[in-house]
């Protein structure tokens, strides 16, 4: 009865007619520009997307598609123009409209990434704002790149008949940096900068008959300039944090998180926007509910990076959003529209086991690919929600899907491949948590023999579990993306093998005298900021270097206040006789206390030698309390609008004794 009465309402939802819909443009996107999906994939989601309520796809492609202008990805790397025409004339058939993004500014890496075109990045001659020497974004200071894009522009609007085109634009941090636009960032500023590009875009366009889809998060920086703005642009709006207020909207991004009720200003000015959320339930939930009270004239349910995970888990929250946005979300609760897909897409599971996927629909963790035991560190233990997946996943093995177990499913949107794909998952991210948990025992400089050799006995336990997954994920590989580039959904599931081989061959023995570790307390309001830390050990009359240049930031479940123990990659045979802790970076950033310590004793702060730079309390960190000293600029975005505030050096030096 339950299963005929959701499936009565989810008729209901999807006939209501679209009039009630709060969203005029109900799109999702496909982001094929990092994994490459297949064609049939492609048009099979399409159908999916149609079904679901959708009547736009954003196919989010930079530089995917091979032309005569941008011969220069291989084959392997790259769609054809008749194989993006066999996509086009699919979604025209489904009446549904495509907006393929191609990327004019920043994220431009699939372009100028290329041997052929790196003459035409910001990066050509100088490290970008956060340093490295990646190529990823246009220079619009050289002729050759508008002469270069104009010409591939126009060979995507030959591919793409369609009225709406999206520029990018969005995280241009590295603009300004090269030797021709730095004399231009310094006089007329960054947002100059910015604008002209939009004007050629616009105009570039307009010309060619195309209305102009933009990311606006880089306003946030130059708030006064978004005025200037063509008013036909759509005006793309993004947030994916649950941080949302229903009335006043978002907070920002790397400008300090900047909060402005952006999309109630477009409706007044009579701009269209988008209201973009992410694959995140809270944050769905929230931002549709800002969108559809601030006038926002669509929705976008963004995806991004898919290569180390498929489609398929997403697909059940796909569904429903679509269905929401169909609707009367005021009257219809997301969470209650998430019961209704699930009941449409899993009609042959219980109402309990349909209850089992959607706790792992809410757990929206990425997959991690990392096999070094450092890299789990400072990740908290979940026991209660461990606990919760770890019975949702035995529910549903023992449904009638059974998943995990047979033949792999041919069709990755058949109920029996989403549902693989959403266990495969939650499996992999339970291995993940049982790592976090152990990694520090076995890296701590107390550590106790008996530690490692519990920790190898809990691994040779899931060794099996785990070579098993692997398996199946290369299957679910080679059944779902044939030929697809990257080819690298098994990279987290691998990382769990080279994981279990590392602590397998750890030895059962305790620390030595020489091996040390840092003990930090952090403090970091700006989670979107980029803390950079390093420390030096004075050891006799000489400063060694102990750490160089890392970042650390709160992890899901942490606050703003956060502990990381760090070993060192250095042994010290003596005993140092001062700490040096430099800071620079973008955004201000706290430390409450720091401790050296190795298996029998512990140094701590006893005397602040010096303070230089930006720092202020100082003092703080002599005691072990939540008040911190404080290093740097809170004031991110005036950092942004110079290129080179980010690289101020602010450092305390610190006399150490033993303590507890």
């Amino acid at each position: 009865m339950k299963i005929l009465c959701a499936s009565i309402l989810a008729a209901m939802l999807s006939l209501a007619g679209f009039a009630e819909a709060p969203f005029g443009v109900r799109a999702v996107q496909l982001d094929l520009a990092r994994q490459m999906e297949t064609v049939a994939f492609i048009k099979g989601f399409f159908k999916f997307a149609k079904d679901s309520g959708y009547n736009t796809i954003v196919l989010y492609l930079e530089g995917r598609v091979k032309t005569k202008s941008f011969p220069f990805r291989t084959d392997a790397d790259t769609y054809t123009p008749d194989q993006m025409r066999e996509v086009v004339a699919e979604a025209a058939s489904l009446g549904i409209d495509i907006v393929p993004v191609v990327s004019v500014l920043a994220h431009a890496e699939n372009f100028v990434g290329c041997k052929e075109l790196q003459h035409l990045s910001e990066e050509r001659e100088t490290p970008g704002r956060f340093g490295g020497c990646g190529k990823m974004t246009f220079c619009h200071s050289l002729p050759e790149t508008r002469a270069f894009l104009e010409g591939y522009l126009k060979e995507m609007f030959e591919i793409f008949p369609g009225k709406n085109f999206h520029v990018g634009l969005d995280e241009s941090f590295n603009t300004g940096f090269c030797p021709l636009c730095a004399p231009k960032m310094e006089g007329d500023g960054l947002g100059v900068i910015y604008m002209d590009v939009i004007d050629w875009a616009h105009g570039f366009l307009a010309k060619n008959g195309k209305r102009m889809w933009m990311w606006d998060d880089f306003f946030e920086f130059f708030p006064e300039r978004v005025k200037n703005v063509p008013k036909d642009v759509v005006m793309c709006n993004w947030e994916y944090s649950p941080d949302v207020s229903a009335e006043r909207g978002p907070h920002g991004h790397f400008g300090e998180r900047y909060r402005r009720d952006w999309v109630r200003e477009y409706a007044e000015r009579g701009v269209d926007s988008m209201v973009c959320p992410w694959s995140n339930v809270v944050n769905i939930e929230r931002m549709s509910t800002y969108g559809e009270k601030a006038g926002a004239s669509g929705a976008l349910l963004t995806q991004w990076e898919m290569s180390a995970m498929f489609h398929s888990a997403a697909l059940p929250v796909v569904r429903a959003v679509g269905r929401w946005w169909s609707s009367d979300i005021r009257g219809n609760s997301f969470d209650a529209t998430l019961d209704i897909a699930l009941a449409e897409i899993f009609p042959m599971l219980t109402d309990e086991e349909r209850c089992a996927v959607k706790v792992l629909l809410y757990d929206c963790r990425r997959l991690r690919t990392s096999s070094d035991v450092l890299s789990y560190l400072g990740f908290k233990e979940r026991p209660e929600r461990r606990t919760a997946e770890e019975l949702a996943v035995k529910t549903l093995k023992a449904s009638s899907l059974k998943p995990l177990s047979g033949d792999i499913p041919a069709n990755p949107f058949s109920p029996a491949a989403i549902l693989d794909d959403i266990v495969a998952q939650a499996e992999q991210k339970n291995h993940w948590d049982f790592f976090a948990s152990i990694a520090p025992k076995l890296v701590s400089v107390r550590r106790m023999p008996e530690d490692v050799a519990a920790a190898k006995e809990e691994v040779h336990k899931r060794e099996e579990g785990i070579a098993a997954l692997c398996e199946r994920r290369r299957a679910q590989e080679s059944a779902w993306r044939p030929d697809c580039s990257p080819n690298s959904a098994c990279a987290p599931f691998d990382a769990l093998i080279a994981m279990s081989k590392n602590v397998l061959a750890m030895d059962e023995t305790s620390a030595e005298d020489d091996e040390w570790q840092l003990e930090f307390e952090f403090v970091l309001p700006d989670f979107h900021g980029r803390p950079v830390w390093s420390v030096y050990a004075q050891v006799d009359d000489k400063w060694v270097e102990l750490i160089k240049e890392k970042i650390w930031k709160p992890n899901p479940g942490e606050n703003a206040y956060f502990e990381r123990i760090v070993p060192l990659p250095v042994r010290l045979k003596k005993a140092p006789k001062a700490l040096k802790v430099v800071y620079e970076g973008y955004g201000e950033a706290g430390l409450a206390h720091v401790a050296l310590a190795n298996r029998s004793v512990r140094f701590v702060p006893t005397g602040l030698a010096s303070a230089t730079g930006l720092v202020r309390s100082a003092e703080n960190i002599l005691e072990d309390t939540v008040s911190a000293a404080w290093f740097g600029d809170a004031r991110t975005r005036e950092q942004m609008l110079y290129p080179f505030r980010g690289k101020v050096e602010s450092a305390i030096t610190l006399s150490i004794g033993k303590g507890n």
